[in-house]
């Protein structure tokens, strides 16, 4: 059998979902939908170039050329400015987390049970990157958590071919999904590579609390986490001491 060909796979999902009330349910999965087609979008990605598409409910996975890979990753920060700016004006608020990696795939119109694509879900489901997430919106709200394989860092980032992260925006954090086990490469608005928060994996964990829906503070642009800040402002990269624990207001710096 001759061996398919590499594609850059991509899946997100949204965090919390079964928490919202049963008529906002739709408007969250369409809102969501939405906003991460338009951060595809902003990062440079051809929609009609998706392929195996496949809906999970309140996210999805598909397939792009390999090419692709860089702006996949840079979609992450794309929606961050994005699900900043809906969640300060609309509930419930949106939370998302993505993954991305690459390896070969059959492309199909018919649903195909393939190793990149279950790795892939693999990543999105991992408890450890689940925790990390709890822990960051422990101190302030996520909007966009990404996790990527290291193949996929190597390829994209560490090769220098995404224009928005680079490789000093991510934390490596060591996951282990059923029989997937591999060290992986984690993002999110003001996470601090070096110093990531203590996690707790375990499936019974308390939940971590989050700013109540509605109460991001306007013009707040970026976080406080352990005692520096280290992330992504609405305009561009941010980092410094810390002179606010809430962030710098008015926005940019």
């Amino acid at each position: 059998m001759v061996m398919p060909s590499s594609k850059a796979v991509f899946g997100y999902d949204v965090i919390g979902s079964s928490s919202v009330e049963d008529d906002q349910l739709e408007t969250l999965r369409s809102d969501a939908k939405e906003l991460v087609e338009a951060a595809l979008d902003k990062a440079g990605i051809d929609l009609a170039t998706q392929r195996n598409y496949s809906g999970t409910g309140d996210g999805s996975l598909s397939a792009f050329s390999e090419p692709d890979l860089p702006a996949l990753i840079d979609t992450a920060y794309e929606l961050h400015c994005l699900l900043y700016n809906h969640n300060r004006r609309h509930l419930p608020t949106i939370q998302v987390r993505l993954a991305a990696h690459s390896g070969p795939v059959v492309v199909s119109d018919r649903e195909h049970f393939q190793r990149p694509t279950i790795d892939l879900a693999r990543l999105l489901d991992a408890k450890e990157f689940k925790a990390l997430v709890k822990a960051l919106n422990a101190r302030l709200a996520v909007t966009a958590a990404l996790i990527i394989s290291d193949q996929a860092y190597r390829d994209a980032v560490k090769g220098r071919h995404t224009k928005k992260l680079t490789p000093h925006d991510f934390a490596r954090l060591e996951v282990e999904n059923k029989e997937f086990s591999a060290h992986c490469w984690v993002w999110a608005p003001g996470l601090d590579p070096d110093a990531l928060p203590e996690i707790d994996p375990s499936p019974t964990a308390a939940p971590a609390a989050t700013r109540p829906q509605g109460e991001i503070p306007s013009g707040t642009s970026s976080q406080h986490i352990g005692g520096s800040v280290y992330g992504v402002a609405i305009g561009g990269n941010n980092s410094g001491s810390i002179t606010s624990n809430i962030g710098y207001p008015g926005g940019q710096r």
